[in-house]
């Protein structure tokens, strides 16, 4: 590399770093949800360095703590929910940035239990479309998801040994058509739900299933008017 060449990429460096260092004076730092303590320190590190991963039993669970050096940067937690939150976190301060500032954080939940629901009876969303929601919970740090699977609208979950569920009840014969010109509607697999579920645990979200009976059954008696 030449000189000059040496010279600019020495400038643009510095400048990153130093409109990075702004950016710590000026409090734009930011973390969602807050970490329950956050410490910017001086100094700054790329966003390219290796993170290390240390247990550290005396951390609660889904705890972490994360300090970032310039040298490099290094998580603690003592299971695997812990790192997971760790890395969203990093991933966070990381966001449209070539270099992130020295800091040291401190965090662990204050529920036990944070969760969001996702209606698929009323609106039917793809394995895709389920997943991606999936992520977006996992990145703030949501670790359980109400997933209502059936309601009047529509009965999303395959059950092999009531077929006519989803063979009748899956669809609307309301006039809905979808792009295709074909009754609205959709359901699950058992294998989608499986893999679902599995998805979901890998990104530390434990999935509750909303089975809505005996009361907005209406699409169970469509499809078994015996009982009704």
């Amino acid at each position: 590399m030449s000189k000059s060449n040496m010279s600019k990429s020495n400038s643009v460096l510095c400048a990153t770093t130093l409109v990075a260092a702004v950016a710590c004076a000026f409090g734009e730092v930011s973390v969602i949800p807050q970490p329950a303590e956050m410490m910017v320190l001086d100094g700054c590190c790329s966003a390219e360095a290796v993170v290390r991963e240390v247990a550290k039993p005396s951390l609660g669970a889904e705890a972490y703590e994360l300090e970032v050096a310039p040298d490099g940067i290094t998580a603690y937690a003592s299971d695997r929910a812990g790192f997971f939150y760790a890395r969203q976190t990093l991933a966070q301060l990381k966001l449209g940035r070539k270099v992130i500032p020295c800091l040291k954080i401190s965090d662990a939940p204050r529920f036990r239990v944070r969760a969001l629901g996702l209606d698929v009876s009323r609106h039917f969303f793809t394995v895709a479309e389920v997943k991606r929601f999936i992520d977006l919970m996992s990145k703030f740090k949501f670790n359980h998801l109400k997933w209502h699977l059936v309601d009047d609208h529509g009965w999303r979950m395959q059950v092999p040994k009531y077929p006519l569920l989803t063979e009748k009840s899956a669809w609307r014969y309301d006039g809905n058509m979808d792009p295709n010109g074909k009754p609205y509607g959709g359901f699950y697999t058992t294998e989608e739900l499986e893999n679902i579920v599995r998805y979901a645990s890998e990104r530390c979200v434990t999935i509750i299933p909303d089975i809505d009976i005996p009361g907005h059954a209406s699409e169970m008696t469509f499809a078994y008017p015996f009982l009704a």
